[in-house]
């Protein structure tokens, strides 16, 4: 077994909970290797957030800057430093998988996104929503109207709202709530009976 000596004292600390997590991907890692299964297997890592979600921001921005990791045999190395929410995993890994696929889903394949693209992400901070798209970011909170902003050096700037860009962010905010409650969750020109009797 690998070293799970503690990084400081008290134990309970930010810097121990992180050895202790790599400690443990680094057993799963180790146990994994040595099951048939790992041959055809792809390994998805990813954060929720920073170790704690706090800052005097309607939505702490950087709290959110996460790690993402797809592993597994046969996956090339690279890197995407563009903006991207944990929506856009998914279709990334059925590419990596080789499938060709239609689906409802409104992530990106991230093996695909053009160079140019200012990328897009979201975030949930309590009750409030934020949609960034390259530096600019939309905030919704309830009962409130939307505000907009420019995140410049770690930090909002207020800006002037767009309400298109507003309602682009609210769509994104609903869109998963209404296709799940509504049974909407289909592919285009699929019809609810066919879906129901599915």
């Amino acid at each position: 077994m690998r070293d799970r000596t503690l990084f400081e004292q008290p134990p309970n600390t930010v810097h121990n909970a992180i050895r202790y997590a790599d400690f443990a991907i680094g057993e799963l890692f180790r146990l994994a290797r040595q099951r048939p299964y790992f041959a055809n297997t792809l390994f998805l890592i990813v954060a929720d957030h920073d170790t704690r979600v706090f800052g005097a921001d309607l939505v702490p921005i950087e709290k959110f800057h996460i790690p993402g990791l797809i592993l597994g045999p046969g996956v090339p190395v690279g890197r995407y430093d563009g903006l991207a929410s944990q929506v856009d995993l998914l279709p990334t890994l059925l590419d990596l998988m080789g499938l060709d696929t239609e689906h409802p889903m409104i992530g990106r394949n991230l093996l695909q996104v053009a160079g140019d693209e200012p990328g897009h992400t979201f975030m949930q901070y309590d009750t409030t929503n934020a949609y960034r798209v390259g530096d600019r970011v939309v905030i919704h909170e309830p009962f409130k109207p939307p505000l907009e902003f420019t995140y410049r050096h770690g930090k909002l700037v207020r800006a002037p709202l767009d309400p298109e860009f507003a309602r682009d962010a609210l769509a994104h905010i609903l869109l998963a709530d209404m296709l799940y409650h509504e049974q909407r969750y289909r592919l285009p020109g699929e019809s609810r009976s066919r879906q129901d009797a599915g």
